[in-house]
């Protein structure tokens, strides 16, 4: 592969680690990147066949997309819009219908999900009452373990304390809030409006909650963000002792409002793979400590708080996850799909209660056994068997070639990312894609 034989050259002439590839990934290639997807009618068929199918015992979560926002961050390029009239209670009937469709299947009900979790978009557009009237349709309907965890993400500006106790009351358990950074200068680029002291405070209020995980996002680099500023945030984030961290790249994606001020020179960001690898070993070396767990590359959790069940089922393919919302991807019984992404077309079949389009991807068994060696790009270690190895024949040359230049190390029968390889671990992941694919499905 020629990415790494210019990472080899680059190792053997001493050059710093962030040259080593010209591109650093921005997100995880998921599962269905390089797949080709089936017909509609094919993906109906195939879909349904997979829901009157056992899983033989295959834990399970639910994830939720609320593809709302009372307006938009300026860097989002997520599925969203701004609701309009009566837009939320259509969507949360559509959401209802689309979960009693789907409890009537034998897969729904064969064992407990484990996890719900809302994403968008941003979920606490939806009022309370709207969010309980989804929660209790599921526990109505569905097989819901009685140590659930039912999670949301948050923007913490646009809800009250009371909003978010009353999160508490009708079941939710852990909140992840997207912080970004604390320097008023940067959130203001970037359209968050609370100053460092309001959200310092509203974070110490909700800590005090009856949420047994509080979470928190940080992103780099931003406009007006400089190395200095960052330190700072990762101290603000330490000082508040909250039990969990999610850290992100900023992806500036075509069509953004960011991407267009930047275009327009309306704003500078200070942007290079050097910068990045400074900002990347604050974070990780602050959250490596004894302290702190590091559960995947971007995600840490304090030790002895509860862990993320649904972040370890998300990026685990021996798991089954239930997409629901317009553009909610998931996974039943080895059956890749996703639902349609035009939002009015999701909220309009499930009133009707008519199926949805979804769409299953191309994928066989080879596929999803090889998909393991994933684990070592996203939760930063995996368990080498010789079943892994025959799963993709040509991979043991891949790992050869990553340890020879130190991205990854050998631990007892576990392949570990060194801090360097964690740097690279979206790239590292992107070339255990193209490989399994080569080795599994076939590339044109």
């Amino acid at each position: 592969m020629k990415r790494l034989e210019k990472a080899k050259m680059m190792h053997r002439s001493n050059a710093p680690i962030w040259e080593y590839f010209e591109d650093r990934f921005h997100t995880h290639p998921n599962k269905y990147a390089l797949l080709d997807q089936h017909s509609e009618e094919r993906s109906k068929t195939i879909f349904n066949e997979s829901l009157q199918s056992v899983s033989g015992g295959r834990k399970r979560a639910i994830y939720i997309h609320v593809p709302y926002c009372k307006d938009y961050c300026t860097y989002c390029y997520f599925l969203k819009k701004i609701p309009k009239g009566q837009e939320l209670e259509l969507f949360v009937i559509a959401v209802k219908n689309h979960i009693y469709n789907i409890s009537k299947s034998i897969w729904a009900r064969e064992k407990e999900f484990d996890a719900i979790y809302f994403g968008g978009g941003t979920p606490t557009t939806l009022s309370r009452n709207h969010l309980k009237d989804i929660i209790e349709t599921i526990k109505r309907n569905l097989p819901i373990a009685s140590d659930c965890e039912i999670s949301t993400e948050c923007r913490i500006g646009q809800v009250s304390l009371k909003y978010l106790e009353g999160l508490t009351q009708i079941g939710f358990n852990r909140i992840s809030i997207g912080i970004q950074s604390f320097d008023d200068r940067v959130r203001m680029a970037i359209g968050r409006h609370l100053s460092r002291d309001e959200l310092v405070a509203k974070l110490t209020a909700t800590k005090k909650l009856k949420f047994k995980s509080v979470c928190a996002d940080l992103l780099y680099p931003l406009p007006n963000q400089t190395l200095e500023i960052w330190k700072n945030d990762i101290s603000n984030f330490l000082e508040l002792g909250l039990h969990g961290c999610s850290v992100y790249r900023l992806n500036v994606k075509e069509g953004t409002d960011l991407w267009q001020q930047l275009s327009n020179k309306a704003i500078t960001l200070q942007k290079s793979k050097e910068l990045e690898y400074n900002f990347f070993t604050e974070i990780d070396r602050a959250l490596g400590n004894d302290e702190w767990k590091r559960l995947t590359v971007v995600n840490y959790g304090r030790k002895g708080a509860k862990e993320a069940v649904y972040l370890r089922y998300q990026n685990d393919i021996r798991y089954d996850t239930l997409g629901l919302g317009p553009g909610a991807t998931g996974q039943i019984n080895n059956c890749l799909y996703s639902n349609t992404r035009n939002i009015d077309e999701y909220n309009n079949s499930m009133l009707f209660n008519t199926v949805p389009c979804v769409k299953v991807w191309k994928s066989n068994d080879d596929f999803i056994k090889a998909w393991r060696w994933q684990r070592l790009s996203i939760n930063t270690y995996i368990s080498i068997s010789s079943d892994l190895l025959k799963a993709s024949p040509s991979m043991e040359r891949v790992i050869n070639d990553l340890v020879q230049i130190n991205l990854i190390k050998t631990n007892g029968d576990e392949l570990v990312l060194t801090e360097q390889g964690r740097f690279w671990s979206r790239t590292i992941s992107d070339i255990i894609q193209h490989t399994i694919v080569e080795d599994c499905i076939g590339m044109a």
